[in-house]
């Protein structure tokens, strides 16, 4: 059976202060498909499953360390 931890779902703000970046870098990287998939519960509501976001930063943040950086 999952923890209350393993099934929390977390707003953008909350998502935000987890990994340390802004709100709208949240929102950015969401919709580029470097962060875990969302989960959309109505057209307003959108959380990110902790679980998902910890694994995902377990692994290095795959999808950000291949992103290019500008100068």
């Amino acid at each position: 059976m999952a923890t209350a931890i393993e099934t929390e779902l977390l707003s953008v703000k909350q998502t935000a202060t987890l990994l340390g970046l802004a709100e709208r870098t949240v929102w950015r990287y969401a919709n580029s498909g470097r962060l875990p998939a969302p989960l959309r519960l109505s057209s307003r509501a959108v959380r990110w499953r902790r679980r998902d976001l910890l694994a995902w930063l377990d692994k290095g943040c795959p999808d950000l360390s291949r992103a290019r950086m500008r100068p």
